[in-house]
């Protein structure tokens, strides 16, 4: 597991945002009819597969933002 606390644009691909629930969203007005769309959600850091086929997940807080959104 990576011990990394900030992920930017050029990881984005290669999480994965498959069960993470989201708690809150937000827009926020930006400049030529854009804005910033914003997810409040927990991000599942680790599936923790077990022998009896049970899952548990590690989960942390995160912020997914979109900038400059429109339509």
């Amino acid at each position: 597991m990576t011990e990394k606390t900030e992920w930017t644009t050029v990881d984005f691909e290669s999480l994965s945002w498959h069960d993470c629930h989201v708690y809150g969203f937000g827009l926020e007005e930006r400049e030529h009819g854009t804005a910033d769309l914003t997810f409040d959600l927990d991000f599942i850091v680790e599936w923790l597969c077990r022998v009896d086929r049970s899952v548990e997940f590690r989960v942390a807080p995160a912020t997914l933002t979109f900038h400059e959104v429109f339509g």
